[in-house]
C-alpha cells in the first residue's frame, strides 16, 4: 500500500526527492533491489536535504546487490562529506572489508583509530577483521593486533557485547 501511495504522489509531483527516498527504503525491504537502487538513485539526485540518508541507503543497496566498489564509492563520499565522524570513516572500512578487501580495510579503518582515538567503534572494527584474518590464516600477528585492537575498545565504558565476545574469542585463540 505504501508503494502504491509512493508512486501517486510521484505522479502529482515528479520533484518529491523524498518521495523517491521512502520509496526506496519500502522497496528495499520488500527485496525488490534495482527498482529501490533507481529510486535511491533519484532521491540522491532531487532531495539534498535527504541526501545523506538516501545514499546511506542506496550504500546498503549496492552491497545487497554485490556491487561492492559502488557501495564503498558511496560510503566513502559520505565520510568525505562529514569527516568528523569516526563511523563514516569505520563504515567504509568495513564495506571494504565484506568485499575481500582485507588490506584496504586495515589501512582505512588503521586511519579511523588514527584520526579518531577516542572512537571505540573504530577499535572495535579493527579488531575484528584482524580477528578474522588471524582465524582464517592461524595468523599470530594477527591474532595479536587483533587482542590490541579489541583490549582498547573494551576498555570504554560504550563497549558492545560484540566487542567483549570477539576479545574472548582472540584470547581464547591466543590462549
Amino acid at each position: 500500500a505504501a508503494e502504491a501511495a509512493l508512486h501517486q504522489a510521484l505522479k502529482l509531483d515528479p520533484a518529491l526527492g523524498d518521495a523517491y527516498y521512502v520509496l526506496g527504503l519500502v522497496q528495499r525491504d520488500q527485496g525488490k533491489l534495482p527498482a529501490a537502487r533507481l529510486s535511491l538513485e533519484e532521491a540522491a539526485r532531487r532531495s539534498p536535504a535527504s541526501q545523506t540518508s538516501a545514499r546511506e541507503a542506496l550504500a546498503e543497496v549496492y552491497s545487497l546487490e554485490g556491487e561492492h566498489t559502488k557501495s564503498i564509492n558511496e560510503l566513502g563520499a559520505l565520510a568525505a562529506l562529514d569527516p568528523s565522524r569516526a563511523d563514516r570513516l569505520v563504515a567504509v572500512g568495513l564495506a571494504q572489508f565484506r568485499a575481500g578487501r582485507q588490506d584496504a580495510a586495515v589501512l582505512t579503518l588503521g586511519r579511523a583509530v588514527e584520526q579518531f582515538p577516542e572512537a571505540p567503534q573504530a577499535y572495535a572494527a579493527l579488531g575484528h577483521v584482524w580477528l578474522t584474518r588471524a582465524q582464517g590464516r592461524g595468523d599470530r600477528v594477527a591474532l595479536n593486533k587483533a587482542v590490541e585492537a579489541l583490549t582498547q575498545a573494551a576498555g570504554r565504558s560504550d563497549a558492545s557485547s560484540e566487542t567483549f565476545a570477539e576479545l574472548g574469542r582472540a584470547w581464547l585463540l591466543s590462549g
